[in-house]
């Protein structure tokens, strides 16, 4: 049975791509903000928009690789998460592709796991996969808000 994996999916891809009860969709946002404010600052004690983003992007790519039951050392995604950006690599265009492939692959493995999956530990944390994919979906929009205030400074 896949109930409360489908809702979970559903969640993501409205909140994604659709029509969520808060306001804009996370990728309507992104593509929206504007050039001269997606560049990295030279310096800043803030986190600027990128480094938003490529923040979002660790998070997703941990629950991927959490799902997807890889056995990656748990410190290497927190040594990436608030990583040092390399302007050359970590571009917006780089994020915002990144990003959606990424949310992509989410869902497609989700579509493959039956409601008891979310029940399972995830690996190296003391929660399960259900609160993991909640706190993802949380995690995106918290991080949105904070990009869409940016955005109109």
């Amino acid at each position: 049975m896949q109930t409360a994996i489908n809702r979970i999916i559903n969640r993501m891809e409205n909140t994604l791509t659709g029509d969520p009860w808060y306001g804009r969709a996370v990728f309507s946002i992104l593509d929206d903000c504007p050039a001269e404010k997606t560049s990295l600052p030279e310096t800043s004690n803030s986190h600027s928009l990128p480094a938003l983003l490529w923040h979002m992007i660790t998070w997703a790519e941990f629950t991927l690789r959490r799902i997807e039951g890889r056995q990656d050392d748990p410190k290497e995604m927190e040594i990436l998460d608030w990583r040092k950006l390399d302007p050359s690599i970590h571009t917006w265009a780089n994020g915002l592709r990144e990003i959606r492939q990424v949310h992509e692959q989410i869902i497609a493995r989700l579509k493959e796991k039956e409601d008891d999956f979310l029940q399972q530990k995830v690996d190296y944390r003391s929660y399960d996969f259900g609160y993991l994919l909640h706190g993802l979906i949380d995690h995106t929009i918290y991080h949105l808000g904070q990009i869409a205030l940016l955005q109109k400074q």
